[in-house]
């Protein structure tokens, strides 16, 4: 049977091509104007182009049909006739071009046939097409009519898909929904008198049903495709954020909007604000303190109606339009997380996030401006993730094409909560607002980089601290009015009245210290506290957040000490927000340190599971007060009951931004670790507890194969490594533990074919994570074999254990795993870095997960990898790597990588190694990576580590290549200074890059004087594109040592030029 999409698809490509070739036919007979001409030409390109995409739609719809029902056979029966169809066509076409020559556009079709077929034949088609059209139309009223029928299922499923991704598409939504109505209720007539699919015509009655069916066909493959492309931009934590900020009290912030007051002069913050919205332009900058409530606000603002609405002003303003029509205005919002995950504070999750709240608000932009993957999404191929690259570029894209008939304002919360270069984010919103028709409002702590920029326009910024005291007070007296207790015993006591004005005048401005402060009052409320006591309440708790953090750790119970520590100490080792129930299994951990290994693999029940989580909450408030809290996943209005059952669904995450760094702090962490049991190591806590979570939860493909499971290996897999590393020994009882659940949990079924490999697969996981000690156990087994031979198979195909050493290059949860130890050992192991893979290396198998940066990679890199080595996998890496981490962790990868191609290149690594059948050696990849605009210049010292690296072991630029490269050059160095030539670099920060390349190249034996040998080339000499290519001031010391290379050469003193590096100590440093 038809799965219902596929059913939508076999419809909407048959029903394209009745409609368009019967508007084929139509040209050339309407009536003629006054000149003679008519209306429409036929171009034939685009008429084959058009025919070839219809059967290609065909091809793919009806590839997936399977067993099909009864009622579903007239659809497919004129489905394939119509794709026979497209094939006559397509070659009557084909040879109409040939033979016509150069006149391939014709005022009639008719006449253009009639080139290659005779009048009889023409009128045979013409026909066969009429009847088929008629017989498409009735076949699909009939089908349409019965509301369980496949095609009405799969349009209500892309009905409820549209309206769940809140994609703007209500015009079409409502016209197809009113055109299933109108089927259904014609439909019900006595059986005698219903359609049938040999009907020689459409009763008059279904004729405006018919003409609509194209235009609804056509909606619903265009809405396939939208939803495909916001797919592939989404991903699972773009709206976590959000949910957890905190929503504005129903009293605070009203006063943004009250710019029309009276009291207020033009220069009030209120009033530059709106008036911004209605008419500036740029970025408007909201600043506070920390724990002001910067995130509350940008969410009320963002969400706010009225935001829209004077927003709707500016898009109105200056834009000569019939007034009758609005101009839309496309928001979209991002919130920085530090705590969350990487795409939640980088620059990739901004990006992509913007432009999923751009497609979703406008789909009908998404043609134009990703032409590429929408031809992919129709053509049914899988869409790869997207780069930072792309998603740049798409934006501004979109925003050209959009023009002036659309307008943008994106609103970007805790830029200095991004993880990055913060001067590289104050640049990349100052570049998105400087498109036309776009601007910005943003939000962040008044750091000097932000203070700055920013901060320079008064008219553009307000700091919020200075803004909300009387939403603080109305916020104090609405929570103590909510306590029964209070307003009996403030009903005109003057004392208790004071109590709410003493929060005020302390607040300063900080949100975060009144909610803690209220919630402390509200506790002395129900334990019966009289207005003195309240008042003492309020005084011990210090003004400052840090302090008063450590108050209330002191106030726990003492019994509480361990628990709290690693409780928090655990919150702060994960890169991410842990389960609910992982603390859970920590407090098992308490009456039984191998409790883990000890645990059935039965799934809890349900029941089991609620409680353990009910419980664990209770505990986690009690403990903390609220500084970790509780949080569900999502913030999707109407969750799937099952959802809840989910393990993972509930989170535990810290209070607010500044909980998380003040526990960050080395005192802090000290404190925390010298409460711990002396037994007790965070991270094989850590790796007991997620064992527990895989062994105990529900035994269903659907939790084995989220990515909330595979996120969970991860994680495990990174803590076991970190153990190792602390305790200098293996865990093999864990690991073999951890094995046993995964292999119970049916996890390496997902992707390999039989069990006979799982063990594999497992070593093959433990190899990609880097954990050295337990791998080398295992593989030291005699029953294993000789390591050099070893092969492990993932998926269909059987891997060297090297290149599975190098295959992970970035993991999503816990970024890119350090491998250098366990590839050292293979190597020492006598592992050969030039082994050639037996088969197609395809990269996205590699790992047990896809890596988007290799896919990605691999669709730039036009070669085949038919003889990949370990070593030129690793090298063709270069300047692809993922840069969603942490600025250290980032440096760390970059740092593992130098290190990698040392010890594979001290072990034999062959950098002249030839891809396939490429005309390039593999380290003029890197060369050329040099030149391309994508390459960061603040990885100066990265390229130029690895190019001396190849450098010192063999590279030499001077080998004639196998065949002459794109631009004709023989070797190498002369294609490098070719590229050169072709640009200039004088006042460009990559200059000073090249030049030290080309220094290092001159060094390690690069001919000065190419042009001589190659003198029927006609080069430039290296001496005159140093000249126009850099700066003088850069340029001076690179001739110099030419020209010291070039007399070493000449005199033949010594084989190893005498380098005049003393010229370039000035800057080389």
């Amino acid at each position: 049977m038809l799965d219902p999409i596929s059913a939508v698809g076999v419809a909407a490509a048959t029903v394209q091509f009745a409609h368009f070739t019967a508007k084929l036919f139509a040209i050339g007979k309407e009536v003629h104007d006054s000149k003679g001409t008519t209306q429409e030409l036929v171009h034939l390109d685009e008429v084959y182009s058009h025919l070839e995409k219809i059967s290609s739609s065909l091809s793919q719809s009806l590839a997936r049909t399977g067993t099909i029902s009864r009622e579903e056979q007239d659809i497919c029966r004129l489905a394939t006739s119509c794709q026979q169809e497209c094939v006559l066509f397509t070659a009557a076409i084909d040879k109409i071009g040939k033979k016509s020559g150069s006149n391939r556009v014709f005022t009639d079709f008719q006449q253009a046939l009639k080139i290659v077929w005779n009048q009889k034949a023409i009128v045979a088609l013409e026909k066969r097409m009429m009847r088929f059209q008629t017989e498409l139309s009735l076949a699909l009223i009939i089908h349409m009519g019965n509301s369980q029928a496949t095609i009405v299922r799969g349009l209500q499923s892309l009905i409820a898909d549209t309206q769940r991704l809140e994609s703007s598409q209500k015009h079409q939504v409502d016209g197809i929904t009113s055109l299933l109505r109108e089927i259904q209720k014609r439909q019900k007539i006595p059986s005698n008198q219903r359609l049938k699919v040999n009907d020689p015509s459409i009763p008059e009655e279904f004729k405006n049903v018919t003409s609509r069916l194209p235009w609804a066909f056509q909606v619903a493959s265009e809405m396939i495709v939208h939803q495909k492309i916001l797919r592939s931009l989404y991903f699972e934590s773009l709206k976590i954020r959000h949910a957890r900020i905190q929503n504005a009290h129903e009293r605070t912030f009203r006063w943004l909007y009250q710019e029309n007051r009276k009291d207020l002069s033009v220069n009030d913050n209120r009033v530059r604000f709106v008036n911004w919205l209605r008419s500036g332009d740029g970025i408007f900058w909201i600043s506070g303190k920390p724990g002001s409530g910067k995130s509350t606000l940008m969410k009320w603002i963002a969400d706010n109606k009225t935001t829209k609405d004077v927003l709707s002003e500016w898009a109105r303003s200056g834009v000569v339009q019939n007034f009758s029509e609005e101009v839309p205005v496309v928001t979209a919002s991002f919130y920085f997380w530090s705590a969350g995950t990487t795409m939640q504070k980088s620059q990739q999750g901004l990006f992509q996030s913007l432009l999923y709240e751009i497609f979703r608000h406008s789909p009908d932009l998404m043609k134009k401006a990703c032409p590429t993957r929408w031809q992919v999404a129709e053509s049914g191929e899988h869409q790869e993730p997207w780069s930072m690259i792309e998603i740049s570029e798409t934006i501004h894209r979109t925003v050209s094409i959009a023009g002036r008939s659309t307008r943008f304002c994106f609103f970007v919360d805790g830029i200095d909560e991004y993880n990055g270069d913060h001067f590289e984010m104050v640049e990349t919103l100052e570049g998105l607002s400087q498109l036309p028709n776009v601007k910005l409002c943003v939000a962040s702590r008044p750091w000097n980089v932000f203070e700055d920029t920013f901060g320079r326009c008064t008219q553009q910024k307000f700091y919020l601290q200075d803004l909300t005291r009387g939403d603080i007070d109305r916020y104090v007296q609405s929570k103590l009015m909510q306590h029964p207790t209070w307003k009996s015993l403030a009903n005109g006591d003057i004392h208790y009245d004071a109590v709410g004005k003493e929060v005020v005048e302390r607040a300063q401005g900080v949100f975060l210290w009144v909610f803690l402060v209220v919630k402390s009052l509200l506790e002395g409320l129900s334990n019966g506290d009289t207005a003195s006591l309240l008042h003492q309440r309020v005084r011990r708790i210090p003004s400052d957040l840090r302090e008063f953090f450590k108050f209330i750790l002191d106030s726990l119970d003492p019994i509480y000490n361990q628990h709290v520590a690693h409780f928090f100490l655990a919150a702060l080792e994960s890169s991410e927000s842990l389960p609910l129930m992982a603390y859970s299994y920590f407090e098992d951990e308490y009456d039984n340190s191998d409790y883990v290994l000890e645990l059935d693999t039965a799934a809890l029940h349900k029941s089991e599971m609620l409680s353990r989580l009910k419980q664990t909450s209770r505990r986690l408030n009690g403990r903390c007060k609220g500084l970790l809290e509780v949080y569900g996943e999502s913030d999707e209005d109407e969750r799937r009951d099952t959802d809840q059952d989910n393990p993972f669904y509930y989170q535990v995450g810290f209070l607010h931004r500044t909980v998380r760094d003040f526990f960050m702090t080395e005192e802090m962490r000290r404190e925390f670790e010298s409460r711990l049991p002396g037994s007790l190591q965070i991270c094989l806590s850590m790796v007991k507890a997620n064992i527990a979570m895989i062994k105990k939860m529900p035994r269903t493909d659907e939790w084995v194969q989220s990515s909330s499971f595979q996120a969970l290996v991860d994680t495990t897999l990174n803590s076991s490594r970190k153990a190792e590393v602390l305790n200098g020994v293996p865990i093999t009882a864990l690991m073999e533990d951890l094995y046993y659940a995964l292999t119970k949990a049916r996890f390496f079924g997902s992707y390999t074919f039989n069990g006979i490999h799982w063990k594999d697969d497992f070593l093959g996981l433990t190899i990609e994570r880097g954990l050295t000690l337990y791998a080398s156990q295992q593989l030291q087994y005699p029953a294993s074999g000789p390591i050099v031979k070893r092969q492990l198979r993932l998926k269909e195909h059987n891997y060297p254990i090297l290149f599975r050493a190098m295959s992970t290059l970035q993991i999503p949860a816990t970024g890119e795993p350090d491998v250098c130890s366990m590839v050292l050992y293979l190597l020492e192991k006598g592992c050969n870095p030039n082994e050639t893979c037996e088969q197609d290396l395809h990269m996205q198998e590699m790992s047990s997960y896809r890596s988007n940066y290799y896919t990605l990679h691999l669709k730039q890199m036009a070669f085949s990898y038919e003889n990949q080595t370990p070593f030129s996998y690793l090298l063709s890496s270069v300047g692809f790597e993922g840069t969603n981490q942490e600025p250290i962790a980032q440096k760390s990868v970059y740092a593992g990588r130098i290190r990698l191609l040392k010890h594979l290149l001290t072990h034999g690594a062959d950098p002249h190694h030839y891809l396939g059948n490429t005309h390039w050696p593999l380290f003029m990849f890197i060369l050329d990576r040099l030149f391309q605009k994508d390459s960061p210049e603040k990885l100066s010292w990265y390229y130029l580590e690895i190019i001396e690296l190849l450098a010192s072991w063999g590279m030499n630029v001077n080998t004639p290549l196998r065949d002459s490269c794109c631009c004709g050059a023989p070797t190498p160095w002369i294609h490098f200074i070719k590229l050169l030539n072709s640009r200039t670099y004088i006042n460009h920060p990559r200059g000073e890059l090249l030049a030290r390349v080309c220094a290092i190249l001159l060094k390690h034996g690069a001919d000065p004087t190419p042009e001589r040998k190659y003198y029927d080339m006609k080069l430039p000499s290296v001496e005159h594109v140093f000249q126009f290519t850099f700066s003088r001031r850069v340029a001076r010391p690179l001739i110099t040592a030419l020209h010291a290379v070039a007399d070493t050469e000449a005199s033949k003193l010594t084989s190893s030029p005498r380098f005049p590096w003393s010229l370039w100590s000035w800057w080389w440093n």
